[in-house]
C-alpha cells in the first residue's frame, strides 16, 4: 500500500473517501478562520497598536503632550478673550497714552545739555521716567528699592496669569473672578506706562553709575548688586516675554467697538514695545555716546510714524491723529538733541538756548504739519487698503471708501474710519 495515499485520504462513515485537505478549505469556508496554522501577522501587530494598553511608550507621551498642548492652548486663548475687555474711559485712554509720550520725549532730554533754560524743561520730562528720575535725583542706591518694586510686580502678574490659565483649563474658579480682574489691571499698566520704567530699572542694575552719570565701582564686587543682577536677569526675558504675550489683547475684531483706542492688530504695541527696550538699553549701556542714544531714539520714533503712516492702526481717526502728532514731536526733539549734542561741546549757555527756542518754536508747526498731513492720508486711504495691511480681507465690497462713509444719514460726521460691514 502506498503510505502516501494512506496520509491523504480516509473512509467517512458513507464509504466515500475525500481528500482530507479539501475538507479542510471547506471548513475554513464554513466559518472558520483562514490560515488558522499561518495567522497574519502584522494585522495582528495592527490590532494590538489600536489598543492603548499595548501602545509604545513614546507614542503615548506624544498623546499625552499633545492632549496638554490642547489643553494649555484652549485656557490660553480663554484667558485672552476674557482679557479682551475694552477700555469705555476715553480720558483715562488719552492720559496713558500722554504719559507714554513724555516717557519718550524723556529720551531727547536724558543726559543731553540744551542749556540752563532747556535743562529744566528736561527735568520736568525726565520725571516721568521713574528710574532715571528717582536714581539722579537721590541716591543711586535706590535702585535697589526700584529693583525690589520691579520684582515683585513681575511675580505678582505671573502668579495671577498662571491662577487665570490654570481656573479656565479646569474651567473652575474656585476663588472668584478677582485675579483674573487683577491681572487685566496689571497687565493694562505694565504693558503702557509701567514698562518703560520697569525694563529701565532692571537693565539700569546692570550699569554702575553715580547721579551725575559717572561709572564707579564701588557696585562691582557688592553682594547686593550681584544678588539683584541675578534677579533682574532672571525676570528680563520672563517680563519681555510675558508683556510680548500680553501685548495679543490689545486689539479688537470688531470696528464698532466703543473704545477710542480700539485697532485691529496688536503690531503697534509690539513694535512700541520693542523700540522701548531698544532704548532702554541704549541709554543705559552708552552713557558715553549721547550722539548714539539720540540717533536710536531718531530711529525708533521714525518706525513708529512710518509704521502709523502705514498702517492707520485705529479705527477712529482722532486717536490716528493724535498719536501721529505725539511720536512726530518725539521725532522733532531727536533732531533738536542731535544737533545741540553736536554742536554743544564749547558753546555758551546762550546758545544752547537759542537752540532750545528753536526747539519750542517748532513744536506748533510741527503739530500743524503732521495733523494735516496725516489727515489727509486718511482721507484718502480706503477701508479695503488699511484692512488688506492689517488682515486677510475675503470680500473686497465689505469695505468701502472713506468718501462713503464720511457722512451719516443724518448729516452728521462720521468719526470711524472702518465700514460698519466689517462687524
Amino acid at each position: 500500500m502506498n503510505p502516501v495515499a494512506t496520509r491523504k485520504k480516509t473512509v467517512q462513515p458513507s464509504g466515500n473517501m475525500v481528500d482530507q485537505s479539501a475538507g479542510s478549505v471547506a471548513t475554513s469556508a464554513a466559518g472558520l478562520p483562514k490560515h488558522a496554522s499561518h495567522p497574519d501577522l502584522k494585522a495582528l501587530q495592527r490590532e494590538l497598536e489600536r489598543d492603548p494598553k499595548h501602545e509604545p511608550a513614546h507614542i503615548k507621551l506624544i498623546k499625552k503632550t499633545r492632549k496638554q498642548f490642547a489643553a494649555v492652548k484652549k485656557g490660553f486663548f480663554a484667558a485672552l478673550v476674557a482679557l479682551l475687555v475694552e477700555s469705555h474711559n476715553s480720558v483715562f485712554t488719552v492720559v496713558i497714552i500722554t504719559i507714554e509720550f513724555l516717557q519718550n520725549l524723556a529720551f531727547c532730554f536724558a543726559n543731553v545739555d540744551w542749556g540752563p533754560h532747556g535743562h529744566w524743561f528736561g527735568v520736568a520730562v525726565i520725571m516721568f521716567q521713574v528710574e532715571e528720575a528717582v536714581v539722579k535725583y537721590t541716591a543711586p542706591e535706590a535702585i535697589f528699592v526700584l529693583v525690589a518694586i520691579s520684582v515683585v510686580l513681575i511675580i505678582v502678574m505671573l502668579s495671577l496669569a498662571f491662577y487665570v490659565l490654570q481656573s479656565f483649563m479646569n474651567s473652575d474658579f474656585n476663588k472668584g473672578v478677582w485675579p483674573l480682574r487683577m491681572l487685566r489691571t496689571l497687565v493694562s499698566f505694565l504693558a503702557s506706562i509701567f514698562f518703560l520704567p520697569i525694563i529701565y530699572t532692571l537693565f539700569g542694575i546692570f550699569s554702575c553709575h553715580d547721579k551725575d552719570h559717572q561709572e564707579v565701582d564701588t557696585c562691582s564686587n557688592n553682594r547686593i548688586y550681584i544678588g539683584l543682577r541675578i534677579l533682574a536677569g532672571i525676570c528680563l526675558p520672563l517680563f519681555f516675554g510675558f508683556t510680548m504675550l500680553m501685548s495679543m489683547t490689545y486689539f479688537n475684531p470688531n470696528p464698532k467697538a466703543t473704545s477710542i483706542d480700539a485697532r485691529p492688530t496688536a503690531r503697534l504695541e509690539l513694535l512700541e514695545l520693542s523700540t522701548k527696550v531698544l532704548l532702554a538699553v541704549f541709554f543705559v549701556f552708552a552713557e558715553s555716546l549721547p550722539i548714539l542714544r539720540e540717533c536710536v531714539t531718531f530711529f525708533c520714533s521714525a518706525s513708529t510714524a512710518v509704521y502709523m503712516w502705514i498702517y492707520i492702526p485705529y479705527y477712529k481717526k482722532e486717536i490716528n491723529l493724535y498719536r501721529f502728532c505725539l511720536i512726530c514731536q518725539v521725532i522733532w526733539g531727536s533732531i533738536m538733541a542731535i544737533i545741540v549734542t553736536s554742536v554743544g561741546d564749547g558753546r555758551s549757555d546762550d546758545e544752547k538756548n537759542y537752540i532750545f527756542y528753536a526747539y519750542l518754536a517748532g513744536i506748533i508747526p510741527g503739530v500743524l504739519i503732521s495733523y494735516y498731513s496725516f489727515n489727509a492720508r486718511q482721507n484718502h486711504a480706503t477701508s479695503y487698503e488699511i484692512a488688506c495691511k492689517n488682515f486677510k480681507v475675503a470680500d473686497a465690497a465689505a469695505f468701502n471708501t472713506w468718501d462713503v462713509e464720511e457722512t451719516e444719514p443724518d448729516g452728521v460726521n462720521e468719526t470711524r474710519f472702518w465700514n460698519h460691514t466689517q462687524a
